[in-house]
């Protein structure tokens, strides 16, 4: 005998947002692969490390260039399934300037900070971004104190990785 396992169901970007609306939906999440991700509050730990990182970025781009845990769009077809909310962007242009979530194209660099999410943020972004052509992804690991710069997207995933610890230098490809 066989035993039928219903499929979960598959979310899209226009739907969640009917969903936001009539009110069935509330609080921060992202859209990842068609599932809905809350996205839990921050400990003073990631807190602090998603703080530090801003203070950085800002030193270097100004704040009018950073967006810090907002969605990012992505081109079709990743765009129907898919609409992240990254720890931090830079944009290319002032971040008042978009009338819409800024896409691949728009963005100098987007970076995550993982306290609890680094397996999930390894396993799913860094493919998703690759494909999606986001040039530059950073992942903050909060519990190793590293961080992994991926850089020059593919189909298949990014070309370049580098892992770089407290002592290194980064160096942005922007």
């Amino acid at each position: 005998m066989s035993i039928a396992i219903p499929s979960p169901k598959r979310w899209t970007v226009e739907e969640c947002y009917r969903l936001q609306e009539a009110g069935h939906l509330e609080g921060r999440y992202e859209l990842i692969e068609g599932v809905i991700v809350d996205k839990m509050g921050q400990n003073p730990r990631h807190a602090r490390f998603l703080s530090n990182l801003i203070l950085c970025l800002e030193s270097i781009f100004s704040m009018k260039y950073i967006r810090v845990q907002a969605p990012i769009a992505l081109p079709t077809p990743y765009g129907t399934y898919n609409e992240p909310e990254p720890d931090a962007v830079v944009t290319k242009e002032s971040v008042i300037t978009y009338t819409h979530h800024p896409l691949p194209d728009d963005l100098l660099l987007v970076a995550e900070v993982s306290d609890s999410s680094l397996d999930f943020d390894r396993r799913t972004k860094v493919p998703l971004y690759a494909k999606a052509g986001i040039t530059e992804f950073w992942i903050l690991d909060v519990a190793e104190r590293k961080l992994y710069v991926y850089q020059e997207p593919t189909e298949t995933g990014y070309r370049l990785t580098h892992l770089y610890t407290e002592q290194d230098a980064v160096v942005l490809a922007a």
